[in-house]
């Protein structure tokens, strides 16, 4: 007799934490949504208007305003100074080491100046801007060139449906 009462509180105890695994893991839960009814928790499920179904929903970008560019911080009309002759156009004769002559002699190299032209920037004194390409404009990073940025719906939580009336 003994033996019996404790196979039946064993079997309870088990039917206990079955009941409890399915609920936890969401088998045979009410509160799950049943994906071929769109119902949750007896309430209806419908496309969320707001977001149109996709659980995002298209603002603005902050960084440009919607513009899809900024203008370009790194130059000055498309151009940065030469790193080379630091914006002289101009670098010192490697010939003569910017004196003007070699052993007393005129040098040929510099004209006898000590300098001659920057080949990096031909003698501008600024080259062409990496950053825009000289455009004075760069491409909106934070949204990657769109103007619009997709945030999550308020309204659906990203889920690209809302609860209707309970039925």
């Amino acid at each position: 007799m003994k033996h019996n009462s404790f196979d039946s509180v064993l079997s309870a105890l088990l039917t206990t934490v079955t009941v409890l695994l399915l609920y936890s893991c969401g088998n045979g839960s009410s509160s799950t949504l049943d994906n071929q009814s769109g119902e949750v928790e007896g309430y209806k499920m419908k496309e969320c208007v707001h977001c149109e179904g996709k659980g995002y929903v298209l603002k603005n970008c902050p960084e440009c305003g919607g513009r899809t560019w900024y203008f370009c911080t790194s130059c000055n009309n498309g151009r940065v100074e030469c790193f080379s002759c630091k914006g002289r156009g101009a670098i010192e004769c490697s010939y003569c080491r910017g004196r003007g002559d070699v052993d007393g002699a005129h040098c040929n190299s510099c004209d006898g100046k000590g300098f001659v032209r920057c080949d990096r920037c031909f003698g501008q004194g600024s080259i062409m801007c990496s950053e825009c390409g000289g455009e004075m404009r760069v491409e909106c990073r934070k949204c990657g060139g769109n103007g619009n940025l997709e945030v999550t719906c308020y309204k659906c939580g990203g889920e690209g449906k809302i609860k209707t009336a309970r039925y």
